[in-house]
């Protein structure tokens, strides 16, 4: 739940950046494109200013011409001196002509104006073919003191007569050149002129469509944001009604009790608990156990609302009643609440599931106390499990009292055990794909009688720590492993003990155990479950310990794998022969997604590692089919057996036959 709920809450974080990110690149982009469009706009003013230069430098070479044309025209060559001067103003002359030439033939943005070619073709040969006339003339003149002759006089006068004849042809020439040249000059200022106010309208124009581009960007943004943000709220109230109430029975949680009771000044409450609902559980499955939750929970709000109780969910199998002081006195609380217990006992559920009715009791503890209320209830309700009670009202007394009666119960139990050798092993097999038994699991159980006669297995949770804090574990743990091994001989078959941490470092009872196994010779019937805790502090012990049973053919497997303390680096370093995947994976494994994810990736990995997967808490013919689908190799659980006293045989498949309806 929080992980999904994690997820939609960066999914929707994601969507707003991203949001905002294609704004950040809209907004870039607009203005890219228009400081583009205003670039080329500043480019074609750039061309007609480049324009206009070229025109007026066309003009001013044209002048230049002109000036040196009437300058030599003008200037007297009688002397040597002046005849040297006409000789550089020709060449000058003619250097402004070749440059006239080369600006028309190059000039880029002069090629668009039909004028150019005109230009070009009515500049006449004249002004190329008057510098060799000049030097001509200025040759002759140079020698007319020292040949002044008739023929030399008959040959000045043709070059003469051109040079004449070209004067008489430029000046309108020059004329002709002014007036085209000023005219180019005039148009290309007015289309200047024209250009920019063009060029202003445009940029205002691409500046309001910018604006209002800009403009729909930010509206786009703020109503992705609105949405984003609308989603957040819907999620934020869905998650706090999931926070407070129970998924499977719909009703308030633990969490809302805690909310009410700071709100209620004069709390009546009444934590009520399933008896034995773990047997419910084993014995028909998960899907039953949600059957009969519901059901109750439907039977519990019916009586909390004709009573104006309120009603809660608040664990697994334990409700909680709450009602005030100042509506009803405490003792009127606790007869309504004995009501609904004997209801509950006398009137059983009716389970499709299972096609049958089952009987409960219930178990109850009051608090009616305004401080702590809820811990009070429990230690209540813990007090009334222990005295066997249906109903226990808390008192200080519970305090003091409580935890030293049920120590002083289980160690009378733990001592009794042990002097009438009453730690026995149950065997739970361990089947294969066809459901045949491969081996068995031992399991300690403690033999009891109870007051109508009848012999009971209490189960280890109820002794097994207290036996460690009495110093009772190893002598109960050498009892069970020895008898166990004695079972393995006595029938020949396989099985799996447990070992823990404790077990591993008391070397007298590896010792003891090495030569039992020797003694026996059954090292290829066992196998040793090593069981991950936080106390394994020493994983090259475990290691040793696992490398001098193996030359015995003892096979290793880690029990538990994928609970809290399991890692990876245990494999690395014992080299399991098996790893029994947790239970508490295993058990949803047919409807929770999570489960079926991290079970799958641990077979992946094992079949890597040529190591055999075991599931155990197999309940139910979905769960053992999505666990054969992801290949696990052998399976454990109460689908196929409870834990039984007699090793069943091993040609017989356990896999119960499905029974059609008649």
């Amino acid at each position: 739940m929080h992980l999904l709920t994690n997820r939609l809450i960066v999914r929707y974080l994601l969507m707003l950046c991203a949001t905002f990110g294609l704004f950040l690149i809209l907004v870039f982009a607009i203005q890219t494109y228009a400081k583009s469009l205003e670039a080329d706009i500043n480019v074609t003013e750039m061309d007609f200013l480049q324009r206009i230069a070229q025109i007026k430098e066309v003009r001013s070479t044209l002048y230049k011409i002109e000036i040196s044309f009437h300058s030599i025209a003008t200037s007297p060559i009688a002397s040597a001196e002046s005849r040297q001067q006409i000789a550089a103003q020709v060449d000058g002359y003619i250097g402004n002509i070749l440059s006239l030439h080369t600006l028309l033939s190059e000039a880029q943005c002069l090629r668009d104006f039909d004028a150019r070619d005109r230009l070009l073709a009515d500049l006449p040969e004249q002004l190329f073919q008057l510098e060799p006339l000049l030097q001509q003339l200025i040759a002759m003149v140079n020698l007319r003191d020292k040949l002044l002759t008739e023929e030399d006089q008959n040959l000045l006068l043709p070059i003469a007569r051109k040079v004449r004849l070209i004067t008489v042809q430029l000046p309108p020439l020059f004329a002709q050149m002014h007036t085209l040249v000023t005219t180019l000059v005039e148009q290309s200022e007015q289309e200047l002129q024209n250009l920019s106010l063009i060029n202003h309208d445009t940029k205002l124009h691409y500046f309001l469509i910018e604006i209002a581009i800009i403009a729909f960007c930010v509206a786009l943004f703020v109503l992705f944001t609105v949405m984003i943000f609308r989603q957040l709220l819907v999620l934020y109230t869905r998650l706090e009604t999931q926070l407070k109430t129970d998924p499977l029975t719909r009703l308030p949680n633990r969490y809302a009790l805690t909310e009410q009771l700071l709100s209620c000044p004069h709390p009546l409450l009444g934590v009520v608990d399933i008896d034995s609902f773990r047997t419910i559980n084993e014995l028909y499955g998960a899907d039953a156990g949600n059957e009969f939750l519901i059901q109750l929970a439907t039977r519990l709000r019916e009586f909390a609302q004709c009573e104006n109780l309120q009603l809660f969910r608040t664990s697994g199998d334990e409700f909680a009643l709450l009602g005030s002081g100042l509506n009803s006195p405490a003792d009127d609380f606790i007869s309504k609440l004995l009501s609904i217990l004997d209801e509950t006992r006398r009137n059983g559920f009716a389970l499709a599931q299972i096609d049958k009715a089952i009987k409960v009791t219930l178990t109850c503890g009051v608090c009616t106390e305004a401080d702590s209320s809820f811990e009070k209830a429990e230690k209540a309700l813990h007090r009334a499990k222990l005295d066997r009670l249906t109903l226990a009202i808390y008192d200080h007394s519970i305090e003091s009292s409580e935890n030293l009666q049920e120590n002083a119960y289980w160690i009378d139990q733990i001592n009794a055990g042990l002097e009438k050798d009453a730690f026995i092993p149950l065997f739970q097999p361990i089947v294969n794909a066809q459901g045949y038994p491969v081996k068995f699991e031992a399991l300690v159980r403690l033999k009891v009688t109870n007051n109508q006669g009848l012999v009971e297995y209490i189960q280890p949770i109820c002794f097994l720590n207290l036996a460690h804090r009495i110093k009772s574990y190893h002598h109960l743990s050498r009892m069970m492993l020895f008898k166990s091994l004695q079972h393995a001989k006595d029938h020949g078959l396989k099985i799996s003990v447990n070992l823990s941490y404790q077990d591993l470092i008391n070397q007298v009872l590896i010792e003891d155990l090495r030569q039992l196994i020797i003694r026996l010779d059954i090292g290829h019937q066992l196998t040793f479950e090593i069981v991950e805790t936080e106390d394994i502090k020493d994983y090259v012990l475990v290691k040793e310990f696992m490398d001098m049973f193996r030359s015995l053919g003892v096979k290793l497997s880690i029990d538990d794998f994928g609970s809290g303390f399991s890692n990876f680096h245990a494999i690395s370093i014992l080299r399991p022969d098996y790893i029994k995947i947790d239970g508490s994976l295993i058990k949803n494994l047919d409807r929770d997604f999570l489960s079926w994810t991290l079970v799958k990736s641990i077979c992946v990995l094992a079949r890597e590692l040529h190591i055999q997967t075991i599931a155990e808490y197999v309940h139910s013919e979905e769960v053992f089919t999505k666990a054969k689908e992801l290949g696990v190799d052998l399976f454990q659980g109460y689908y196929f057996s409870e834990p039984v006293a007699d090793l069943l045989p091993l040609d017989q498949t356990l896999i119960p036959t499905r029974v059609s309806p008649s």
